[in-house]
């Protein structure tokens, strides 16, 4: 793929979308914090971009290891353990106190006991993850797009709209039920 097969991505169309995204994976990020030995300048903790989208890597637990990825394309939230068992959750417009509890029972379920502190770090008025009840827009967190081998798409919503070689219009359902319509 080129880099002119990039579509434009203008911070204020995706900001809120980012931001909500931000606190997800800081979310995982303190997990990862949590389970593996820290190292200079925090390489512990990155998560690692994958051809579906984020991932935490193995981080041992126990006798086992567990990875955590932000699947994009499927939107989805996996948990796996080497030992077999696994979780997930959709990605979808949602709190951050929301993303937060279903984090945690999925971490529950799968016999994970880890304690992270729920409050985000080097954010201007900080919200704790699981007080951080303020409602997603849908408009916005359309913007964020990923690319699924058809078109881009939002990892958020669902939200598709094939790329063609000539500009158009195309119209975008989301989830919230509004329509949208986007240059491609």
């Amino acid at each position: 793929m080129s880099i002119a097969a990039w579509p434009e991505l203008p911070w204020s169309a995706w900001s809120e979308t980012a931001d909500t995204l931000h606190m997800w994976t800081q979310i995982v990020g303190k997990t990862r914090l949590a389970l593996t030995p820290l190292q200079n300048h925090w390489w512990n903790v990155p998560l690692y971009v994958t051809a579906r989208g984020l991932s935490t890597s193995a981080m041992a637990y126990g006798d086992d290891a567990l990875d955590i990825e932000f699947d994009f394309l499927e939107h989805e939230l996996r948990m796996r353990l080497g030992s077999g068992k696994n979780e997930s959750f959709a990605l979808k417009p949602k709190s951050v106190a929301e993303f937060y509890r279903e984090y945690q029972q999925c971490l529950e379920a799968l016999g994970v006991r880890v304690k992270i502190w729920p409050m985000p770090v080097e954010v201007q008025k900080p919200i704790r993850f699981d007080l951080d009840t303020l409602q997603p827009s849908c408009p916005s967190r359309r913007k964020h797009r990923g690319i699924d081998g058809k078109g881009w798409r939002d990892p958020l919503s669902g939200g598709a709209c094939t790329r063609t070689r000539k500009p158009q219009r195309c119209a975008v359902r989301i989830d919230c039920g509004r329509t949208q319509e986007l240059d491609t």
